[in-house]
């Protein structure tokens, strides 16, 4: 995220769609929220708990994990795991959604990703939800733009279909 904010103080980039934990507000930066991100745990319809009722937290230990690398989504399963003294994995960390997103369609990993990530992959029936909550914590994500950036037509049209493709995703 601070490399993402950076890109965009120094007019490397445009915009920036990401989740808000851990952004610090700048002055003349906008963070406009678009949607909660609920995390659930997922995994490939091929995977050994896939499509399994009534599992516990312990039926998920000793299961290879892979993660985005990013604080929040690591906090998250630390918390899942230290919350019942389970031993806490150690995910494979990855910066690429499709590379996840692969991993998880082998049927050898799980992972924790909001829908709003793997939802057309769910719908194909490759990736499937597991049947256990995941702790309470639910960041908000969205724009990251500066406010007093001139912005072309071409931009305002990508971020406006950006706020279309949220809207109904998930309460801001």
């Amino acid at each position: 995220v601070d490399e993402m904010v950076s890109a965009l103080l120094e007019a490397r980039c445009d915009a920036v769609f990401t989740q808000f934990a851990g952004v610090v507000p700048r002055p003349n930066v906008v963070l406009e929220p678009l949607l909660t991100i609920s995390p659930m745990i997922v995994a490939g319809t091929s995977h050994p708990l896939a499509g399994k009722k009534a599992l516990s937290r312990a039926d998920l230990v000793g299961h290879a994990w892979a993660s985005m690398d990013q604080p929040y989504t690591l906090a998250v399963l630390t918390e899942m795991f230290a919350a019942e003294r389970l031993p806490i994995p150690q995910p494979l960390r990855t910066t690429s959604l499709p590379l996840l997103k692969t991993l998880l369609v082998s049927g050898k990993y799980l992972a924790l990703l909001p829908r709003h990530c793997v939802g057309r992959e769910m719908r194909s029936g490759m990736i499937s939800r597991i049947a256990l909550q995941v702790p309470v914590r639910r960041p908000l994500a969205g724009l990251v733009y500066l406010e007093r950036r001139p912005r072309s037509v071409a931009l305002d049209r990508v971020l406006q279909i950006v706020r279309d493709v949220c809207a109904g995703q998930g309460d801001p």
